[in-house]
């Protein structure tokens, strides 16, 4: 998995360092995929600087904002990240993906009952292991064993 987010990051350094991917929308967008595909590859530094690039481009989208707490969270911020989490959600769409990072969060700050608050509505949203970015699927796991629940079954 590693290489395939080695792979990613370099394509969207290249499209960055192109002279033809100027339209703001678009840098924005690769900016944050890019932080969070670095951020996943856990390197916890640098990605804060394309969270706040793309921020001055698309300003704070719930989005970017989910991005930057991941990127806090890969830190080991905890606080920033909770609060990242929270405000995304209350800027946003309750996203599966969105309320799973902050039960994630929750956990890695040591705030069990509120991881389990989050997981359960995580799951309650829809969320399903296949949806996640590999390296997050193992942290699924450990969610699920710890505080149990079973995702809702998705309708087409």
């Amino acid at each position: 998995m590693v290489g395939q987010l080695d792979a990613a990051e370099v394509t969207y350094k290249k499209l960055l360092a192109s002279s033809n991917f100027d339209n703001p929308l678009n840098r924005g967008m690769v900016m944050n995929n890019l932080a969070y595909v670095m951020a996943l590859n856990g390197k916890p530094e640098e990605p804060m600087k394309f969270v706040r690039d793309a921020e001055l481009l698309l300003g704070p989208t719930p989005d970017l904002i989910d991005t930057r707490g991941y990127v806090y969270l890969v830190q080991g911020d905890y606080t920033n990240a909770v609060r990242d989490f929270e405000r995304a959600l209350e800027t946003g769409t309750g996203s599966s993906q969105k309320l799973f990072h902050l039960a994630l969060a929750h956990e890695q700050a040591g705030q069990s009952d509120d991881a389990q608050t989050r997981w359960n509505e995580a799951l309650s949203a829809g969320l399903q292991k296949f949806q996640l970015p590999l390296p997050l699927r193992e942290k699924f796991d450990v969610l699920q064993l710890k505080y149990g629940g079973t995702p809702v079954a998705m309708t087409r």
